[in-house]
């Protein structure tokens, strides 16, 4: 009878400490993790700093319209910064970077000096160490300027051809300074050269 009574008191409290285990073990890693979280965005102050600087930098130059700039300094931003949380950092990088890029090759719809410059700009973009969604998005930007400047120097052949018609077999003022214009665009295009070596003849 006794040892029922004490059966019936006994109260098996295994489960209970097992959830407050549980319950402390993850408020213990949370803990952790924050703390790192923490000394990692401490050490990273003065980086962050740096980087904000540069970032405001580029802001300016954009109010100004000197989108060139602004993406020296966007990706200077981008480049030399590694600390806390480097990757939402830099993806705010790019995101002017991009903004800056789309203003460059807008301008460069029917303007061949643009054009020039919206091809270098890509190129330099290219150069530095992109994520690879981000690679993939320049990669199609160059391509697709790679092809306006085959349109825009396969239709120029004509143009020349007509100016020279016009103008007794040689180019006229406008004529010297497209043909300067696409030779910065296709340095090695044949027909380019050629009209260039024979205006050098005349």
């Amino acid at each position: 009878m006794k040892e029922n009574l004490n059966n019936l008191d006994f109260v098996d409290t295994a489960p209970m400490r097992r959830k407050i285990y549980i319950a402390v073990s993850v408020v213990a890693v949370v803990a952790f993790i924050l703390l790192i979280r923490l000394i990692s965005y401490i050490s990273s102050i003065s980086d962050i700093n740096v980087f904000e600087s540069k970032i405001k930098a580029g802001d300016s130059y954009v109010a100004q319209s000197k989108h060139n700039n602004a993406i020296d300094s966007y990706i200077d931003a981008y480049t030399n910064y590694d600390g806390y949380q480097s990757k939402n950092y830099k993806k705010n990088a790019f995101k002017k970077i991009k903004t800056s890029l789309g203003v460059i090759i807008k301008k460069s719809e029917n303007n061949n000096s643009e054009l020039y410059v919206a091809l270098q700009t890509v190129n330099n973009i290219n150069k530095i160490n992109l994520q690879t969604d981000e690679k993939t998005y320049i990669q199609q930007q160059q391509n697709m300027l790679n092809q306006r400047v085959n349109l825009r120097v396969k239709s120029s052949y004509d143009q020349l051809a007509k100016i020279i018609s016009k103008n007794h077999g040689k180019l006229d003022s406008d004529g010297k300074q497209m043909l300067e214009e696409l030779l910065l665009l296709a340095p090695t295009d044949y027909w380019l050269n050629l009209i260039k070596e024979k205006e050098k003849e005349k």
